[in-house]
């Protein structure tokens, strides 16, 4: 983070130079994106969450930049069994509370993310960036406020149940099983809407909202309340930051700000 003699700090200031960022989440929409992020890599920075790095990669895809803000050590599991030579220079993007376990884990290049707060005691007037509560926002303020990448593609960032499956196949690892537990249990919550059905079922995730006279509105599709605070803080982010912003995850949860792109028509 401050570097040393060495290994010098990296400065990521400006990497992005304009260019676009796929931002890839792990909702169930990524697996549908994986083509369309292949065919855009040339062209784009590609910006992973740390649960969806090997499933880019057992794609052929270049990842450019990894983010981990886990505080448990138990999710240095998401990195576990690389080497120096699978992820050559793919730079890993941490928070300052990041789990040493998971730091030390990926065996590449690494640049701390300080939090205002942070910045602040250590006495960094610039070096900061705003923070979030998934790893999702971090790497969305990252993309647009310290590599000053436009527009800000969002992938696989659903927020929503898309399909009968809480993340894509492929972002699951080796979590303690008291883990596992505890996030099924997340994604038992209060869901809307229910439609009568268990929570995964495949005719729930998705209903049409319409007007007596029967005009449809639009589509309710099945989140959480976390995920819900999750999209108000995206639409927080993305006002503050002054960017294009934009929304790729199909039948995902409404971004105010983010206007939808469909990746397949996206050159």
């Amino acid at each position: 983070a401050l570097g040393c003699e060495h290994a010098p700090a990296l400065d990521c200031k400006g990497a992005g130079n304009g260019k676009p960022a796929l931002i890839c989440a792990a909702g169930s929409s990524l697996e549908d994106a994986l083509p369309h992020i292949k065919r855009l890599e040339k062209d784009c920075l590609i910006l992973a969450v740390g649960r969806s790095y090997k499933l880019l990669r057992r794609h052929d895809i270049r990842v450019d930049y990894t983010f981990s803000v886990e505080m448990f050590d138990w999710d240095a599991a998401i990195f576990e069994g690389l080497k120096k030579e699978d992820v050559g220079d793919t730079i890993l993007a941490f928070a300052a509370v990041c789990a040493y376990e998971t730091v030390k884990a990926w065996p590449g290049k690494r640049v701390c993310m300080w939090d205002p707060e942070t910045a602040n005691v250590l006495g960094i007037k610039k070096a900061w960036i705003l923070g979030g509560n998934s790893v999702a926002h971090h790497m969305l303020n990252y993309a647009v406020q310290v590599l000053d990448c436009e527009p800000a593609i969002l992938v696989g960032v659903d927020l929503a149940y898309t399909k009968p499956q809480t993340h894509a196949a492929g972002t699951f690892h080796e979590w303690p099983e008291p883990v596992k537990q505890k996030e099924n249990e997340y994604h038992q919550e209060l869901w809307v809407p229910s439609n009568g059905h268990d929570p995964l079922h495949p005719e729930c995730h998705r209903a049409q909202v319409a007007l007596p006279s029967g005009k449809v509105l639009g589509v309710e599709v099945r989140s959480s309340p976390s995920y819900k605070n999750f999209a108000d803080l995206f639409t927080i982010l993305i006002a503050k930051h002054g960017k294009e912003v934009r929304n790729a995850s199909p039948n995902g949860q409404r971004i105010d700000g983010a206007l939808y792109l469909d990746l397949a028509e996206y050159n």
